[in-house]
């Protein structure tokens, strides 16, 4: 039997270069961090709008640039809107959760070996699941990525996903971030002829967002 792979969702995963400057200014805010969801976290939620990370922020938009066009097929810009450090010290996890009021979120890794990432599958629950035979991507309900030092990992912001408790000494070190677009988003006047879209009737809009 042949089958078909339909509306996958794809990672996005590459490497980073953090200089030593911007990972010891990075890590020199685990001090001003709060209490969040298990977790600790940065009150600045604009950390990449510091100019030392100047060449940082190059490469970002260069990986979302290739992430949107090359891996999603759209043809839009996005723009960075939040960003902020996350701190997970011995004992410590991140409750399940997603990212409201963003396209694509991101997450660069600054620390050895760092706990895993779950991902969870964000389709609903089908009424009735029979026992599971063999494991599968298509009957799986969660992902574990196991990150390297300075992977950055792009993924949709509606996927839920959490972090286990870390159980190394070593204090579990993320730079995250949401996007959102920027431009104007669809087309109205030409005709998309696709057999998957000439099924459906389909409703077009342009939104001017702030550039």
């Amino acid at each position: 039997m042949q089958t078909v792979d339909i509306f996958p969702i794809q990672l996005g995963i590459s490497k980073v270069v953090v200089s030593d400057v911007e990972r010891s200014y990075l890590l020199g805010y685990e001090d001003k961090a709060e209490i969040n969801y298990g977790n600790l976290i940065t009150k600045n939620k604009n950390i990449l709008e510091s100019g030392i990370f100047s060449n940082l922020n190059l490469q970002i938009k260069e990986h979302l640039k290739y992430y949107i066009e090359e891996i999603l097929g759209y043809d839009a810009k996005l723009r960075i809107t939040q960003s902020w450090i996350n701190f997970n010290p011995k004992g410590t996890s991140h409750s399940t959760h997603n990212h409201n009021n963003s396209i694509i979120s991101g997450v660069i890794y600054l620390s050895e070996n760092p706990a895993p990432l779950i991902l969870y599958n964000p389709y609903p629950e089908r009424d009735m699941v029979p026992v599971v035979r063999k494991q599968t991507p298509s009957n799986s309900r969660t992902f574990i990525l196991n990150p390297q030092e300075n992977m950055l990992l792009l993924f949709p912001s509606y996927m839920p996903h959490a972090v286990p408790d870390n159980v190394i000494e070593t204090t579990r070190v993320t730079l995250a971030f949401n996007t959102f677009y920027t431009g104007s988003i669809g087309n109205r006047s030409e005709e998309h002829t696709s057999e998957l879209q000439s099924q459906f009737r389909i409703s077009y809009a342009v939104f001017c967002l702030k550039k």
